[in-house]
């Protein structure tokens, strides 16, 4: 173990490239970091940070700065389904977080920094910034690394994933998800009876215009199927 685990860790980071800065147990950073996102602290900038707050937690500028774009999944529900889109033999750096994972890819710049673009699911990318190992949460639960960035190279997006989150992005589909005691809206939302065809229809053509492979596309089109409770109908696919 590093004698000085945090502040070592952060000089690793920023010497691989990442924009780096110290924030709080809940988050807030110590120092005014938008400059950051621009330009990266140099390595004396990084160990003043450290010097004068030791037991900072860590954050990662997310975006083009670092080139990195992380999905966060709070819930078994949105780690499930961000893993049913990663290849068997896909590595990239995962995060246990204290309330889930961290999935780490290549910048995006289609995808937003933006919470909730699925239940449970948040991304982070130009704009935002996420709590990188060995931090601590205020309750001691620490942040560690299922896989490791020290060993394992940030991957670009599987072509699957990218489109289903610009689906959505797009369509705000995390409305489906939504549990059933909560009162739904007057205006029309998709997928709801008596449009799903005609809705189906309509992603299906967006992905394929997209230039999404066909069986992604099924894929695409199985899950949002089996989120209205039952097993994909073959004729819904065809």
């Amino acid at each position: 173990m590093p004698d000085r685990p945090m502040i070592d860790s952060a000089l690793w980071y920023a010497k691989h490239g990442y924009s780096v800065i110290p924030v709080t147990e809940k988050k807030t950073p110590y120092i005014k970091w938008e400059a950051y996102q621009k330009e990266q602290p140099t390595l004396k900038q990084v160990e003043a940070w450290w010097d004068q707050f030791p037991d900072a937690n860590i954050a990662l500028i997310t975006g083009k700065i670092s080139n990195l774009t992380v999905l966060d999944a709070d819930t078994e529900e949105a780690k499930n389904l961000i893993e049913s889109y990663l290849p068997e033999t896909f590595l990239t750096p995962i995060v246990k977080s204290p309330k889930g994972h961290h999935y780490y890819f290549q910048h995006i710049p289609e995808i937003p920094n933006k919470a909730n673009i699925s239940k449970g699911l948040d991304a982070r990318s130009e704009g935002g910034y996420i709590i990188a190992p060995p931090s601590k949460n205020g309750t001691e639960k620490q942040y560690s690394y299922l896989v490791g960035i020290n060993n394992t190279a940030v991957q670009s997006m599987p072509s699957s994933l990218y489109s289903y989150i610009l689906l959505l992005l797009k369509n705000n589909i995390y409305n489906i998800y939504r549990e059933p005691d909560v009162q739904k809206p007057t205006s029309a939302k998709m997928f709801e009876h008596g449009r799903q065809d005609e809705d189906l229809f309509h992603t299906a053509n967006c992905l394929t215009k997209g230039g999404m492979p066909e069986s992604e596309i099924r894929q695409v089109l199985e899950k949002l199927i089996i989120s209205w409770g039952g097993p994909p109908d073959q004729k819904w696919v065809q």
